[in-house]
């Protein structure tokens, strides 16, 4: 009985080193044939909100590769690839919005559907201990993962179908308008106390910096504009702490108060379409003005912003202040 016991451990030990084997071999194989190609030299990453916000065929020079529900955990393997490949990229602008810092964002790294439906994109381009960190995490649903995986690795290779460029994400044009049915029933109960901070998802956001200063390239923390309605504005005093205490070095840039009517969101934390052209057209402008080049960043975009404010005829409670 002993014996027979000996003999299943070593079998199933054998069974995990050639698993492990033939990963590797089909990762490494797939990122040495694989490409992502970016032309522009200013790149955005992020969620949703980044996704939705930034139009870039209107903003010169500039590519949205954001995805939503994506951590930091699978931006990290994302961007490693695309500045692996493109010494052109100066400047990466990276979305650090309220709810990044809640604790639900590390559900996003290991659990149903976010795994299932981000670690097949990226999965040949993460380390060996990001695999481990998953599958320490949840092992039953990674293994579900690692499968659906190998079944992506294996018609990428049958197929030919390495030019990841349209398929890691971009900007998302929302053409709806449901802003008064959330504020209708958005305050009517309290929202998160927000005792608990992301460890995990933070702890990737400074392995995401550290890549882009390893490539010696730009890097900006930004904050996309939401509805000031928008439940997760109310961490404000934990997320300005966090900010101030660990990224104080990093330049942020906070474009949360840009004025848009209600009819210009697509719900209260998403632009849709039309807020999000007339955003992407005021960035572009500030952009092309210099505000990267300006000394003090954000008293440039609080300028232009109140400039805008004042400038800009509306009804009572119609902008988003």
């Amino acid at each position: 009985m002993r014996k027979f016991i000996i003999n299943i451990l070593l079998y199933l030990v054998i069974l995990v080193f050639a698993i492990q084997y033939y990963d590797l071999t089909i990762s490494l194989l797939i990122n040495h044939l694989s490409t992502y190609k970016v032309n522009e030299k200013h790149i955005v990453i992020g969620h949703s909100h980044p996704e939705c916000a930034f139009n870039d065929a209107i903003i010169a020079d500039f590519k949205n590769v954001s995805s939503s529900a994506e951590s930091y955990f699978y931006t990290k393997a994302k961007l490693s690839k695309i500045l692996e490949e493109n010494s052109n990229i100066e400047t990466v602008f990276i979305e650090f919005s309220n709810n990044q810092i809640e604790s639900n964002q590390d559900m996003w790294i290991w659990e149903e559907p976010y795994m299932s439906r981000n670690y097949p994109q990226y999965a040949p381009f993460m380390d060996y201990s990001d695999k481990t960190f998953l599958f320490r995490k949840n092992p039953i649903d990674y293994l579900n993962s690692f499968g659906l995986s190998q079944r992506k690795n294996i018609s990428d290779l049958s197929f030919k179908s390495y030019d990841y460029t349209d398929h890691w994400g971009g900007y998302l044009s929302i053409n709806k308008n449901k802003v008064y049915s959330f504020l209708n029933i958005n305050n009517r109960g309290d929202s998160l106390l927000y005792n608990n901070i992301s460890k995990s998802n933070l702890d990737y956001l400074d392995k995401v910096i550290k890549i882009c200063q390893e490539f010696k390239k730009n890097v900006f923390l930004i904050r996309s504009p939401v509805h000031e309605q928008h439940n997760s504005l109310k961490n404000k005093l934990i997320y300005q702490n966090i900010l101030k205490t660990r990224y104080g070095k990093i330049d942020f840039l906070d474009f949360s108060r840009f004025p848009l009517a209600n009819s210009q969101f697509a719900d209260l934390e998403h632009l849709n379409a039309k807020g999000a052209r007339t955003f992407s057209l005021w960035f572009n402008k500030l952009l092309h003005q210099g505000l990267l080049k300006v000394s003090y960043k954000q008293k440039f975009i609080n300028k232009a912003i109140n400039e805008r404010s004042t400038t800009k005829s509306s009804k009572p409670g119609e902008f988003h202040p």
